[in-house]
């Protein structure tokens, strides 16, 4: 097999084409993400909508205004109120109410390694119902160990070890990570095997010492050299790697993928939060109950490709169930592109960063429960400043039209109306700054 990326050396090299480019997982995976970005709806701010009929208004009342006046005969007073409307009127403190917030949040989101791609998000979360949550590297440690080697009988535990270290020598997945690092903790020489064939989902084939060597799944060895019972690892849910050599089954690698102790503290805060946690992961079902039982989580999918991750979000969204979706790898892309909000973790893979509207810098789920109070917190500070401003405009601009100088003699000269506005201003910026004290 050739590996995409492969770089030939100085002979010539014949392949065989199996797949289009456009027909590769990887393809399918950015068709998905292509799609999600580009059905995902805008989300409208009140402000958009409010400076949308505020001009029209503020012109028609300064200019009634100075008509009213100037067929009073008071011309001197017809100028100074719609000088006064027009400058007291100006949109800055609306048009600041949202991005002055939407800076400060990503700025105190970032001194928590939180970065914010899309200042939406920072309202979309704020209305999330449902925390999808990948299972490997972002609710567990994503680096497996081995936790115990069973050799069959007549096979010693460094016969096993370089065996399944051979098959895996090449391999780049964690589970192979922890197989060799056990091997070279032991000291046991690695001799890679030939021909090897990776089979997503099942394991690897090769050729070792002369001799058809098969490491992964028991499936994969069944089919091979017949049925045989089941380890108790694979019922209580850990990763077993079987490993067999020719027709004789050598022995099993148990292996663990412990759950990191912040992902226990975040799901019971996200519950805390008032939203549901729901996991989906393409690992066997025995893992993600494990996984799922340690954790409290209740509603969990398990052996879910890319496509029916990506299916899954898009089924609770279309149900009306606004969808965060956690995850770092590439078959998570699709699913984090779909979701309201889109939560990646740093050190994933590229597509997966790029895919997601909100980044982790490190593997710890305590960063998305801070992020949905900062959200919470940040919506409520843009709500404040609108509120702000739309009071400080309907109070005084009537006043600045001059309503109460028939009553109590009382107008709004310009200048005091520029003060006016620039304080409206220099309130709602004050305001936003709040959030760079958010803990």
């Amino acid at each position: 097999m050739v590996l995409a990326g492969t770089v030939n050396g100085s002979a010539s090299l014949t392949c065989r084409v199996l797949r289009r480019s456009d027909e590769t997982m990887l393809a399918r995976v950015v068709r998905l993400v292509e799609e999600a970005q580009a059905s995902k709806p805008p989300i409208a701010r009140l402000a958009d909508r409010v400076v949308a009929w505020f001009v029209p208004v503020v012109l028609l009342i300064a200019f009634g205004a100075f008509a009213t006046w100037w067929i009073a005969g008071e011309h001197a007073t017809a100028l100074t109120s719609l000088v006064a409307v027009l400058v007291i009127a100006c949109p800055c403190a609306l048009g600041l109410a949202t991005p002055t917030a939407v800076v400060a949040a990503s700025g105190t989101a970032a001194r928590f390694g939180i970065l914010v791609k899309d200042g939406a998000a920072l309202e979309a979360i704020t209305r999330v119902e449902v925390v999808v949550l990948d299972k490997t590297g972002t609710l567990t440690l994503g680096k497996p160990v081995v936790c115990e080697v069973s050799p069959a009988s007549g096979v010693t535990e460094d016969e096993l070890l370089a065996a399944a270290a051979a098959a895996e020598a090449g391999s780049g997945h964690p589970a192979a990570e922890a197989v060799l690092a056990t091997a070279r903790e032991r000291k046991i020489p690695v001799e890679p095997a030939r021909n090897v064939r990776i089979e997503p989902g099942k394991g690897i084939r090769g050729t070792w010492r002369g001799e058809p060597l098969l490491v992964g799944s028991r499936e994969l060895l069944a089919a091979e050299i017949g049925r045989f019972e089941e380890s108790a690892a694979e019922t209580d849910g850990r990763l077993v790697i079987h490993v067999a050599l020719g027709r004789r089954r050598l022995g099993t690698i148990v292996l663990e993928d412990a759950v990191s102790e912040s992902s226990r503290e975040a799901v019971a805060q996200l519950r805390a939060e008032g939203l549901r946690v729901r996991m989906v992961t393409g690992d066997r079902h025995a893992v993600a109950e494990r996984v799922a039982e340690e954790l409290g989580i209740l509603e969990w999918e398990a052996e879910r490709t890319p496509e029916q991750k990506h299916a899954a979000v898009r089924k609770l969204q279309e149900a009306g169930t606004p969808v965060a979706m956690v995850g770092d790898g590439i078959n998570d892309a699709a699913a984090l592109a779909e979701a309201s909000v889109g939560i990646a973790i740093g050190s994933g893979a590229d597509v997966a960063v790029e895919s997601a509207d909100v980044v982790l810098a490190e593997n710890d789920l305590r960063a998305v429960v801070r992020f949905v109070r900062l959200g919470k917190r940040t919506l409520r500070i843009i709500r404040q400043n609108l509120a702000w401003a739309l009071i400080y405009n309907v109070i005084l601009i009537p006043c600045a039209a001059g309503v109460l100088i028939p009553v109590w003699g009382i107008g709004i000269p310009p200048a005091a109306a520029a003060g006016a506005m620039a304080a409206s201003s220099v309130s709602v910026v004050t305001n936003s700054l709040r959030l760079r004290r958010f803990r």
